[in-house]
């Protein structure tokens, strides 16, 4: 059986986390070594039993250590509960990881883009401004945000790609985003598409 998953990403009694949080687990073990890592199966709930009708997350993917879902986007000021478990390439669950409860940022105008972060960029956290671009250069706040860049200074293509960010096309629609659609990743997921 695998070893119980041990999430790393957010903590413990976290506050002030992400509305577009990273999920990430320590790497896969199995101490029988009779098997590898087949899938990962991730919950996120506002109720620490996680039952079924306050799972807004129960997602089961391949392999995977770190899960960021763009689409996921939590309340702000609120408390939820995560936990994973790993299944093996002959479909044995490990257990549960224990449970880790964090609380999400404040967002008093609710645009999806942290008080705290909107303070920082002088823009104002009263007001819904995701969709503005005071720099020109094609990225709106909320965009900006999940870039973590500066939404006051222009940037470059040759920016973005001294920064690890690429840029191609969607061959597959699994994502949600349509087939031909262009994109923008970072490590693996999906920061931006057209």
């Amino acid at each position: 059986r695998p070893d119980k998953p041990f999430i790393i990403s957010p903590s413990d009694r976290e506050m002030e986390t992400s509305l577009r949080p990273i999920f990430e687990t320590r790497p896969f073990i199995d101490n029988d070594n009779d098997a590898v890592h087949g899938q990962s199966h991730w919950q996120v709930s506002k109720d620490s039993a996680f039952a079924e009708e306050n799972l807004l997350l129960s997602i089961k993917d391949k392999y995977v250590l770190t899960l960021m879902k763009p689409q996921l986007v939590l309340d702000p000021d609120t408390t939820y509960y995560l936990r994973v478990l790993h299944l093996d390439n002959q479909y044995v669950a490990s257990f549960w990881s224990d449970t880790v409860t964090f609380t999400t940022t404040s967002d008093a105008d609710r645009d999806g883009i942290p008080d705290l972060w909107e303070q920082t960029y002088d823009l104002d956290p009263s007001i819904n401004d995701a969709q503005q671009d005071p720099d020109e250069d094609g990225y709106n706040n909320l965009e900006e945000y999940y870039l973590n860049e500066d939404p006051q200074r222009a940037r470059t293509d040759l920016d973005m790609a001294e920064r690890g960010f690429v840029q191609g096309t969607i061959t597959e629609s699994e994502s949600g985003i349509p087939v031909g659609a262009l994109i923008i990743t970072s490590g693996g997921s999906v920061v931006k598409s057209r």
